[in-house]
């Protein structure tokens, strides 16, 4: 058979099978078929008999006897077992018997609704019911005049999404009043679609309805049918309000399949789509599945220009794409004109496109349950199929490649929906008020969850109480059309310049980070520039553009903490459960590669901040967790922003979310938690429940997360633990061992040092000499006694007498997070600078006052040599001077360490493993000081630092290299380049 080529091809090609990490062999399952105890019309059992259905399936048969009796149901069983027969054949058994009954089915989407809509009429058609039942669609595309003709009489079978029963169904539902008199079932397809912010929306429409159904004097029945989820009954019954059954025994066959994980070394993208192609080439139909827009269009573009001959055969697909586009890429695939799609989660429900015998899981799709509904579109009749999971950066994908028996092993997650969702809420209890007046006896106005929400809206004048204060009417005339149930934020259209032409839309914050201006836009395999972002007018304008690179949104964040709702002690530290303001601001975006993603470039851009309020989860760390760092020479900061990716990176793990649904921010003295924090919180205003999520389950995420991290074979950290694509910083600062170290503290594994905090912040005096404490004017600023400084040494042999050098470093007065972020370094002000002056051997510090006396130190020498002076020294005196510190003759030891190694090293590692001196404190620790007024201390501790420097500097000279601690190879030599003199 064809596939046994495709498999037969990938163990004999070297560069197939070498990424093959696991190769599980899934059985087939016979079917089990059961008789209803319902009698169903002899009509439709000839018509399934004609359809080559002879018998039903148990679950088929159990779920619809469950609706004879009166019983919700909802249903959880393999895509393609026949859960769409189920309620067509429920329903028309009870429409028979009840004339004048109707039904409502509600599908996520218009092409799955068009999908079913023909299925169900061809099933009336046969069985020659179609002049008794009828069956007609309610949607977007609905013409006017047929909308108006449905409403007047509308068929026994009404087809809908949940954005027309919102909009134009309960809204006017005084023109549905025939329907909703005389409503028998709600069907509602593809539960698991209604999790997260849209799920929230939809709990509250179908709480109205039922609201609705209830003053007509209806209780219809509700068949609910999911891909296999956890908890789904608690889904349905907290969606709808209502009690239901499960059914989850299926009875259906199951095809033999093969489940194969890939970890290439090579580009994960570039492997899928070798994979994809050999799939194409072998004679076989498949789908690749994306985890993001920008993927499936990188891929659709990459494929027609390695594989010009498949060009024709493959088309990508998502939303954003134009109706008419969307529904001739299906029918294609139908018809066979195509053989393969590319695609995002936008055809991972069940529309009809034809049987299909490979997928490509283009990186671990986030959930256990999505990936087997992506899974599922393969492998249709009876024919075998092949799920190909390659495996991406992110840390899931690699946790689960070099776990494969976990991931199997696994439950599937539990899908989340938030009622107490305020900003959700608000909007549709104006609705509610809109359709029917709340009285004091409504089931809303006794809500818990709701009760501060109306008082809210009574005291901001949204709802109007009546003269006797018993009843609530809306403000607002139809608040409908003021609600987006899908998303966040507002549709953007996307436009060609110069032309009314459309390419597509976006909407919510997206469009922020793919549609600035510069950015590269893709669409259906070909690139566009971003010339115009109007956030007025919704529109973004584009004009074609071929740069060999894409974009990458950057962004500065804040944390606010509103209202501490729950909290929990850890073995070492704290996290709680909090409402949270969170500020993002797009500050600019990098030009990266295509195929090596290294950055080419950085642009700043001006937009206003925006704010939003959330639940997240705050946890924090023993400020002692920096000294331990600190102790072996790691980068605290960059653990705690590794810790931050790690923990996102596995949320899915413990709520079903995607990466996205999450956001994420650490700081090294948040000013209300008073410690170093980590903040993850949920990515939606209000909140969706993932937070809360997290907070049950963080010992248990805690030690996933550091099992994660250890068992990566990274030395420093990579995108398969701590690196985040997403990241708004550039993945600046990270840190591998300090992450360790940090979560190790937290799980209790290490236990932090503890910091006996001053009972004064008064400015210490100390009984010192102040001969040398002079700047380089001769005069002090200071007011207080400073310790002496260290010795000079002599200078190395190498250096040209006739030469000046100086080593020196600045401590800040405030933090990134105090100034909003690393993008504002000039904004951070000059604590002090202590400088040493070679071959002088003469000791300088300089505070604000005399920072241009610094300035011109620096100017005059012939070598200026510097840690990390080049990116943060040079970047804090720009806030003092417009002179161009990128002219002087300047040797950055970090820069150079990281032009060796490709990543930096700390001075505290450096200076430990090359010299035996460890620094006496760390940044956060200067800071603290500077609040504290204790300057002589910052001091102190800047010309110790400057004095581990210039030793590096000297050893370099004589030697040649640094050494550092590489893990399992002990001290290693770093052959660091030598400044020419």
């Amino acid at each position: 058979m064809p596939l046994d080529d495709f498999l037969d091809k990938i163990k004999r090609d070297r560069d197939l099978k070498l990424p093959l990490t696991h190769h599980e062999r899934l059985p087939a399952h016979k079917p089990h078929f059961m008789d209803t105890k319902t009698v169903v019309p002899r009509q439709l059992t000839l018509a399934l008999k004609k359809l080559g259905i002879d018998s039903l399936y148990s679950h088929q048969a159990e779920t619809i006897d469950l609706s004879e009796q009166g019983h919700n149901s909802v249903v959880i069983t393999p895509t393609a077992s026949g859960k769409s027969l189920i309620y067509n054949l429920s329903v028309i058994t009870d429409l028979l018997k009840n004339e004048g009954g109707h039904a409502l089915y509600l599908f996520p989407l218009k092409a799955l609704a068009q999908d079913q809509a023909a299925k169900l009429k061809k099933l009336l058609s046969i069985a020659g019911l179609d002049d008794k039942i009828t069956v007609d669609i309610y949607d977007g595309d609905t013409p006017t005049r047929v909308r108006t003709q449905l409403r007047k009489s509308p068929p026994s079978i009404v087809i809908t999404n949940p954005d027309m029963l919102h909009l134009a169904i309960m809204a006017y539902h005084n023109s549905w009043e025939k329907m909703l008199r005389n409503l028998r079932f709600v069907i509602i397809d593809e539960l698991h679609i209604y999790r997260g912010v849209f799920g929230s929306h939809i709990l509250h429409i179908l709480q109205r309805l039922n609201r609705l159904c209830e003053h007509y004097g209806t209780r219809p029945k509700y068949i609910a049918t999911s891909a296999t989820i956890a908890s789904a009954r608690e889904l349905a019954e907290t969606l709808t309000g209502q009690p239901f059954k499960l059914i989850e025994l299926s009875g259906a066959p199951v095809n033999p399949r093969h489940f194969l994980f890939f970890r290439p070394e090579i580009s994960y993208l570039g492997f899928s789509l070798k994979l994809f192609a050999e799939a194409l080439n072998s004679g076989l139909k498949a789908i690749a599945f994306t985890k993001a827009r920008r993927t499936t269009e990188l891929l659709h573009s990459w494929l027609k220009q390695t594989y010009p001959h498949l060009e024709k055969k493959v088309s990508s697909y998502r939303a954003g794409f134009l109706i008419e586009e969307r529904r001739t890429i299906e029918r294609q695939l139908i018809d066979g004109k195509l053989n393969g799609v590319i695609s995002t989660s936008a055809l991972e429900l069940g529309i009809d496109i034809g049987g299909l015998d490979v997928c490509v899981l283009v990186g671990y799709p986030g959930t256990i349950a999505t990936t087997w509904q992506r899974a599922g579109r393969v492998g249709r009749g009876n024919m075998p199929s092949a799920i190909c999971l390659v495996a991406g950066q992110d840390q899931l994908d690699q946790y689960f490649t070099s776990s494969p028996s976990d991931f199997f092993a696994r439950s599937v997650e539990k899908a989340i929906v938030d009622p107490a969702n305020e900003e959700i809420a608000r909007p549709h209890v104006l609705c509610a008020a809109q359709e029917l007046p709340i009285s004091d006896d409504d089931p809303l106005w006794n809500n818990d969850d709701l009760k501060p929400v109306i008082n809210n809206l009574v005291s901001d004048g949204k709802l109007l109480q009546s003269a006797s204060g018993d009843r609530l009417f809306s403000a607002t005339n139809r608040p409908q059309r003021l609600i987006n149930i899908r998303s966040g934020g507002a549709q953007y259209t996307i436009e060609l310049e110069g032309s009314d032409r459309s390419l597509g839309s976006i909407s919510g914050r997206a469009v922020y980070s793919e549609c600035h201006p510069g950015a590269i836009y893709l669409h259906r395999g070909k690139r566009f520039i971003v010339k115009e972002l109007d956030v007025q007018g919704r529109r973004v304008t584009v004009e074609p553009n071929d740069a060999p690179y894409y974009t990458l949104a950057m962004f500065d964040k804040e944390t606010e903490i509103l209202e501490h709702l729950k909290k929990r002690k850890l073995k070492g530290g704290e996290v709680e459960l909090a409402r949270l303001r969170v500020t993002e601001q797009l500050v600019g975006y990098q030009k990266r590669r295509l195929q090596s993603q290294s950055i080419i470039s950085r642009h700043d851009l001006d937009f206003p901040p925006e704010a939003y309020e959330t639940i997240g989860v705050v946890i924090s760390i023993p400020e002692g967790t920096a000294l331990l760092c600190g102790e072996n020479g790691d980068d605290f900061r960059g653990g705690i922003h590794g810790v931050e990716h790690a923990m996102l990176g596995l949320a899915p793990l413990f709520a079903m979310c995607d990466r996205n649904d999450m956001g994420g921010y650490s700081q090294l003295l948040h000013p209300q938690v008073k410690t170093p924090t980590v903040f993850m919180y949920d990515a939606q205003p209000g909140g969706i429940g993932l937070s809360a999520r997290l907070f049950e389950m963080f010992p248990e995420l805690v030690k996933k997360t550091l099992r994660l991290i250890t068992g990566c074979n990274c030395d420093y950290g990579c995108p398969s633990c701590i690196h985040s694509p997403k990241c708004g910083s550039g993945n600046v600062p990270l840190d591998k061992p300090a992450a360790v170290t940090t979560l190790k503290v937290l799980a209790g594994l290490l236990e932090a040092p503890k910091i006996v905090k001053p009972m004064s912040s008064k400015v210490e005096v100390k009984d010192v000499e102040p001969s040398s404490n002079q700047h380089k004017n001769g005069e002090s600023s200071m007011d207080i006694k400073l310790p002496p400084f260290p010795k000079p040494v002599p200078t190395p042999d190498t250096w040209r007498s006739d030469k000046t050098g100086v080593v020196f470093d600045i401590e800040t007065r405030r933090s990134a997070d105090e100034v909003g972020g690393w993008g504002n370094i000039s904004k951070m002000g000059v604590a002090c600078i202590s400088a040493y002056r070679f071959p002088q051997n003469e000791w300088l510090d300089f505070t604000e006052e005399t920072v241009q006396d610094a300035i011109e130190l620096l100017k005059e020498s012939d070598l200026v040599i510097g840690f990390n002076s080049i990116r943060f020294d040079y970047t804090v005196l720009t806030g003092y001077s417009d002179f161009d510190f990128n002219s002087l003759p300047s040797y950055d030891i970090m820069g150079e360490i990281q032009k060796v190694l490709g990543h930096r090293l700390s001075l505290n590692a450096v200076g430990s493993a090359t010299l035996g001196a460890k620094k006496t404190a760390d940044g956060l620790q200067s800071l603290r000081w500077w609040k504290e007024g204790k300057l002589d201390k910052i001091i102190q501790y800047c010309r110790y630092d400057v004095e581990i420097t210039r030793d590096l500097f000297y050893y370099l000279l004589e030697n040649g290299y640094l050494l550092f601690e590489r893990k399992g190879l002990g001290l290693v030599r770093a052959p660091v380049r030598i400044p020419e003199l």
